[in-house]
């Protein structure tokens, strides 16, 4: 058996239940133009689940932000403020300036705030999925954060 650092670890979220919010509806929240305004949304559009509220939006149009997550760790419980993350729909900006949407680095900038919302920071390693740059993260947690993550309760192990 390998080591408990070094080994291969299946997590997942306790569920997905996807919900598409019309323009209409959504209102602001298409464009999220302040902190203030992200809250707002957390707080008018949190879902009584056993699951983390993912939003994407067309666009942020504050902070330089793609993807911000209510809090790290996110609450425990639904519901308020904190409660959930958002992410930009366009996923990224190239490096001449132009916002792009690729699937690919879309899952990880999802991942990523999932995973400050279960209690991640920061981490610089190499292929690291909470690389703090979206362009140069790739989709590797280390043990560790998996140990910080699983008692969340929103993870369950496969």
């Amino acid at each position: 058996m390998e080591p408990a650092a070094s080994r291969r670890v299946y997590i997942t979220l306790r569920g997905v239940d996807r919900r598409i919010i019309n323009k209409a509806p959504a209102g602001s929240y298409t464009i999220p133009n302040s902190e203030d305004e992200f809250r707002d949304l957390l707080e008018d559009w949190s879902v009584p689940n056993d699951f983390v509220d993912v939003y994407v939006t067309q666009q942020f149009q504050w902070g330089g932000y793609n993807g911000y997550a209510g809090d790290i760790p996110g609450p425990a419980s639904k519901g308020g403020r904190k409660d959930g993350v958002a992410v930009d729909k366009t996923g990224f900006t190239d490096g001449s300036g132009t916002l792009r949407l690729d699937a690919a680095t879309l899952s990880q900038l999802i991942g990523h705030e999932v995973g400050h919302y279960l209690g991640l920071s920061h981490l610089e390693d190499a292929n690291n999925l909470m690389r703090s740059n979206t362009g140069n993260r790739g989709p590797d947690l280390n043990y560790t954060q998996y140990r910080t993550m699983f008692p969340h309760g929103f993870m369950v192990y496969l």
